[in-house]
């Protein structure tokens, strides 16, 4: 009982008091003993009234003689306990401390003269009043209830969406991104309120998720101080559904209790329910599947007095998809919300605007992000004041996710810009205002170039498309220059930065022309970058019409202080293989500008281009004035159960020339050449980023220029476990003349591997021999697709056709 109640017990008046102002917090029952069991004849009871709170109860009475009273009591008839009330009175009032919130008691009122007269009641009844310990929600509205819950998000790269307000299915749903790789609560999104520190509790959620990819799990939570909580969550590990009860200190995991749930994975979307029970130090959990039968989960002990809970989400393992845990109420079942979702709610609220993002994406255009609870438009003012008299742009729909893009801004200036968010029924919401410099340009601020894109001409964006076909390698590669001009050796004086979708930043590498030992052979050039992003994380980005939408924001800077940005749009299409017949098409890409190149192959290294040839028409072509190492393209599947095995590859090609700057130390010659399997580059060499080793290789069949006159020959890389190079006769190859190359990979019965290769000047009859045969043991790559590359030479390559062989 706390110490205020006491006072007011003290006083004899609040008890009555709460019961008169809070209707239905007190239960009262009457009767009346005409002696009762034992009593004598003389002695008899009546007007019994009871009032209870949350862990006490007041029992009074009157007796007909003056007499001590007591009342007796326990949770069953068999009592346990006993409270005694003043000696000799008519008038008995009994105070029962110590009792559970919302639990039943028995009891038993008596009282008995100073002759040992004796009356009773007998068996009785009450119930303590229940006290919640969190508030009870129950989603059934358009925008989080803010003054019960703290959205929680410290990586700023979740989502949170009210959804269905109005409808039996009204929830609240928190999305982790792929990658979001931990289940601590820095990695983890969280609903949270306050908590009272009521010992006798219960709260139950209920969830519409589907628990059927490995990684995602979801539940309730309950912390004492940051750092110090357990997590009670559902988590599909693969093969079945478990619960978990865990425990962090420190935001360590040190103890990990599990249930299996349910066997195999859980699809269904009908609900999912989950409890949460509390005695003491005590927590435990009960789960159903149908809200109706419960089973027994996992528990913990947790002597800390909680301060804060709710709802959690996060991942265990990288996904390929984003978690999404979706909740359709939480209550304290001392108070719930009956009905659950039963009013009609009224939107009377702005969206919250839980994060924004203002990004400057090149010298002519920033971009506005903002990220609601509801959907939500709206406009965005900007002008180089606070007046924002520049110009006003309107989005065009309503999404939880929004963006104004401004673009014509002056190179190397200051602006301001402010946000007016607005959702469907008129409520806005005004971001603060927020000033940026748009990028400078000149011969002392560097500027990055992307290659292999599409360029918007005004918004200087780059565009880029994977996936469209598949995969010829578990990775994409991001490459371009950055210049400076002032500058002599860019990659002493500048820093590029890279971050996906609003990720942290990571560095990269940059070209330095010092010695070959001292820089990345890839980044053969100064300034040159490569960033290697894994497919992977291309699922981050939100899927839409198909695709998923990344976005790589580039960010380089000099030792002057200048700072300018580039946005390059990564557009991914997941679950696509690459046919296993399959003809390039390099005149549709020419007139598909916005996609290009990259739906006929994926670039590897380099700046490649479609080509308008006189001759032959579109092809795919080395940019002449970045030529380099191992400039690289690759098409086919690389890896799953589609992946190119065996396969025939023609190759029609010509050489146009050469890089003057081949002979460096380290290449010490140009070359060209086809790698059949294909899987990426890999560890090997000196450096680690970008990767550089080509071994473990299937086979590469390749024409190297060791020097401009005879030092030309033909050869053939193959893996065998080591590094071997092959020397072979063939004719020559003529700078300027049109060549056809064919080239063949087959497993064989045994499991070795069978390499052809042949090669004939384009408009003559094809030989009817190979030039050239091999044959690998097996224990090389079994699957890969088709590299080409060109080292420090201009190389014009046609329509590729390649078919299976069966």
């Amino acid at each position: 009982m706390s110490n205020q109640l006491k006072s007011w017990w003290a006083q004899g008046l609040a008890v009555l008091l709460v019961a008169a102002v809070v209707p239905g917090c007190f239960h009262s029952s009457r009767g009346s003993s005409g002696g009762g069991p034992g009593s004598g004849s003389g002695l008899s009871l009546d007007n019994l009234v009871v009032q209870v709170g949350p862990d006490f109860a007041l029992v009074e009475w009157d007796s007909d003689l003056v007499a001590d009273g007591r009342v007796d009591f326990g949770l069953t008839p068999v009592y346990t306990e006993q409270a005694v009330g003043q000696v000799g009175v008519t008038h008995h009032r009994v105070l029962l401390t110590g009792l559970i919130p919302g639990t039943l008691y028995h009891f038993n009122a008596s009282a008995e003269t100073a002759l040992g007269e004796f009356a009773e009641f007998g068996d009785r009844v009450l119930t303590t009043l229940a006290v919640a310990s969190i508030e009870s929600d129950d989603f059934n509205a358009s925008n989080l209830d803010r003054s019960i819950w703290t959205y929680e998000d410290p990586h700023d790269w979740g989502q949170l969406r009210m959804i269905g307000a109005g409808t039996d299915l009204a929830r609240v749903e928190l999305e982790v991104p792929p990658g979001g790789g931990t289940i601590t609560r820095e990695g983890q999104l969280r609903l949270a309120q306050n908590v009272q520190n009521v010992v006798h509790t219960e709260w139950e959620a209920k969830f519409f998720n589907r628990f059927d990819r490995t990684g995602g799990e979801g539940g309730l939570f309950v912390e004492s101080v940051p750092g110090n909580y357990l997590n009670f969550g559902f988590r599909f590990d693969g093969t079945d559904v478990w619960l978990d009860a865990e425990r962090f200190v420190g935001d360590v995991s040190t103890e990990l209790v599990s249930v299996l749930a349910f066997g195999g994975p859980w699809t269904s979307e009908d609900g999912l329910w989950l409890r949460v029970h509390r005695l003491e130090s005590s927590y435990w959990t009960t789960f159903s599947t149908d809200g109706l039968v419960w089973l027994n989960g996992p528990g913990l002990i947790f002597s800390e007095v909680p301060q804060r809970g709710g709802l959690f989400a996060g991942l265990k393992a990288g996904l390929g998809e984003p978690f999404v845990l979706k909740t359709d109420y939480v209550f304290d079942n001392a108070m719930p919300i009956v009905p659950e979702d039963g009013d009609t709610p009224v939107d009377n609220l702005s969206p919250y605007v839980y994060r924004w993002r203002l990004d400057v994406i090149s010298d002519s255009a920033a971009r506005l992000r903002w990220w609601s609870d509801e959907p939500s438009g709206g406009s965005v003012r900007w002008g180089q004041t606070a007046e924002y008299l520049a110009g006003v742009n309107f989005t065009e729909a309503l999404d939880y996710v929004n963006e104004g893009v401004l673009s014509g801004l002056a190179p190397a200036s200051l602006y301001h810009l402010q946000a007016l968010v607005e959702d469907s029924m008129g409520h806005e919401e005004i971001l603060p205002d927020m000033s940026f410099h748009t990028n400078g340009y000149g011969s002392t601020i560097p500027a990055i170039r992307v290659w292999n894109g599409w360029q918007h001409e005004t918004l200087h964006h780059n565009y880029q498309i994977f996936g469209e076909n598949g995969l010829p390698q578990d990775r994409i590669n991001v490459v371009g220059r950055i210049y400076d001009e002032d500058e002599e050796r860019i990659a002493l004086s500048n820093t590029l930065e890279w971050s996906l979708n609003g990720a942290d930043y990571e560095l990269a590498l940059l070209g330095d022309d010092r010695a070959i030992e001292t820089a990345p052979w890839r980044l053969s050039d100064e300034g040159d970058f490569n960033i290697v992003i894994p497919t992977e994380r291309l699922t981050e980005g939100r899927l839409i019409d198909g695709y998923h939408k990344n976005e790589l924001l580039l960010r380089a800077s000099d030792d002057d202080g200048h700072e300018v940005f580039r946005m390059v749009f990564l557009q991914f299409k997941p679950q696509m293989s690459w046919p296993r017949n399959f003809s390039t098409d390099f005149a549709g890409a020419a007139m598909d500008d916005k996609h290009g190149l990259q739906t006929q192959v994926q670039v590897v290294d380099g700046d490649w281009m479609i080509d308008q040839d006189p001759t032959h028409g579109f092809v795919l072509r080395t940019n002449r004035k970045n030529l380099g190492y191992n400039r690289m393209f690759a098409l086919g599947e690389a890896l799953g159960e589609n992946a190119w095995d065996d396969y025939e590859a023609t190759i029609p090609f010509r050489v146009m020339g050469f890089d003057s700057a081949g002979f460096t130390p380290g290449t010490l010659s140009y070359g060209i050449g086809v790698i059949t399997r294909w899987n990426g580059h890999q560890p090997g060499g000196a450096f680690d980023e970008p990767l550089h080793g080509i071994y473990p290789l299937d086979t590469a069949f390749t024409y190297r220029w060791y020097d401009l006159v005879g030092g030309e020959t033909w050869e053939q890389w193959v893996n065998e476990n080591n590094q071997e190079i092959l020397g072979f006769q063939a004719p020559p190859i003529v700078p300027g003349e049109d060549y056809m190359m064919r080239v063949r990979v087959e497993t064989r019965p045994n499991g070795s591997v069978r390499h052809s290769m042949k090669f004939w000047p384009f408009g003559e009859n094809e030989p009817a021999d190979w030039t050239q045969t091999q044959t690998s043991p097996a224990g090389g790559p079994e699957t890969g697709s088709l590299a080409i590359f060109a080292h420090h030479v201009d190389l014009v390559v046609r329509d590729i056709t390649v078919e299976a062989v069966e």
